[in-house]
């Protein structure tokens, strides 16, 4: 298993031990501010990569259809 598996399941297992002990609603809190926290962190990269200089804290995360660019779910 690779580091990055490693990270991997851990988050899954925190966000499962999260649902047990505290509720689905906590779960589903946390596994919304997970994903959000993704989405930023693509975006800033894709700033850094476009050159922006001045990326806008909290800027538009543009929800995409869910399979990429060819449509496949």
């Amino acid at each position: 298993m690779t580091d990055d598996d490693d990270l991997l399941d851990r988050l899954i297992e925190r966000l499962y031990r999260l649902r047990v002990r505290l509720g689905a609603g906590l779960y589903e809190d946390a596994v919304h501010a997970c994903l959000v926290a993704v989405a930023r962190t693509a975006q800033a990269e894709a700033e850094k990569r476009a050159g922006k200089t001045d990326p806008e804290p909290g800027g538009v995360v543009v929800r995409f259809p869910p399979g990429g660019r060819g449509g496949r779910q």
